[in-house]
């Protein structure tokens, strides 16, 4: 049996229904574990609900050591200002010492991402998540061209599922961005599965 794990930042829900819809699709190929975390925040929870986000109590908080349990890591996080959010940042900081020991070595790792605005940086994000994998040996798969082509407002890339959120995260994902999230994490499942399964 091949494992997956899911792990993202969400401030105000989007890259959230990213991750579940990622999780079902991966739940659709026979013989896959999929487990979701959320990276820890930085803030208190009353800074969280001042900037208008939303709490996830219910999603189990990652701990970086989580990562070497897994064959597939799919991240997900906001794209702030052309980077990643500071507590994926600092969750991925957190993990230089798996790195000195390889101990992601040979895992297979996508990404996905929201953003405030279309053009606002998520491809940016999205390779600096990827360059972080890359240092750690993982494998990195993206989007076949298929899905990433798709044009719409949060039109995805090969870089991975895109949603976008608004300044003030009052967009919700379409249907369309959950569908090509959904099929991600079907697409990283399969590959995990043939090469761990």
């Amino acid at each position: 049996m091949s494992s997956m794990l899911i792990v993202y930042h969400s401030l105000f829900g989007h890259v959230a229904r990213l991750a579940e819809a990622a999780a079902l699709g991966a739940g659709e190929v026979e013989g896959m574990r999929i487990v979701t975390k959320r990276v820890p925040e930085l803030v208190s929870e009353r800074d969280i609900r001042r900037a208008g986000g939303r709490l996830q109590r219910d999603v189990p908080v990652a701990d970086v050591s989580d990562l070497a349990s897994f064959d597939a890591i799919l991240f997900g996080a906001r794209a702030r200002l052309g980077n990643m959010s500071a507590p994926m940042r600092a969750f991925l900081d957190a993990s230089a010492d798996m790195w000195a020991h390889g101990a992601l070595e040979g895992k297979l790792g996508g990404v996905f991402a929201s953003v405030a605005g279309s053009g606002a940086g998520q491809d940016v994000a999205m390779l600096g998540l990827h360059a972080t994998l890359l240092q750690h040996g993982m494998m990195v798969a993206g989007l076949p061209y298929e899905l990433s082509r798709r044009v719409g407002l949060g039109a995805s890339s090969p870089f991975g599922a895109t949603t976008v959120a608004g300044v003030r995260g009052e967009r919700s994902p379409s249907e369309q961005e959950l569908d090509i999230a959904r099929r991600q994490g079907a697409h990283l499942a399969r590959i995990s599965k043939r090469l761990h399964g």
